[in-house]
C-alpha cells in the first residue's frame, strides 16, 4: 500500500455542531419522551376503566 500525505478527518468531538444541529437533535428527543409518557398515560386510563384490580395493581407497580 502506497501512503497518502493527506491530512487525516478530525475524530467527531472536533466539530462543533451547529445551533439548528443541536435544535434537531433535543427536538427529536422531545418527541420520543413525549411519545413514551402518552403511551404510558393511554395505559393508566385503560387501567382505571377496566375496574378496581387493574388500577390498584397499577399503583402499587408505580410505588
Amino acid at each position: 500500500m502506497t501512503q497518502n500525505n493527506r491530512p487525516l478527518s478530525p475524530h467527531l468531538q472536533v466539530y462543533k455542531l451547529p445551533l439548528t444541529g443541536i435544535i434537531s437533535i433535543t427536538h427529536r428527543m422531545t418527541g420520543v419522551i413525549l411519545a413514551l409518557g402518552l403511551i404510558g398515560y393511554v395505559f393508566s386510563f385503560y387501567c382505571i376503566l377496566q375496574g378496581n384490580e387493574p388500577y390498584l395493581a397499577l399503583q402499587s407497580f408505580l410505588n
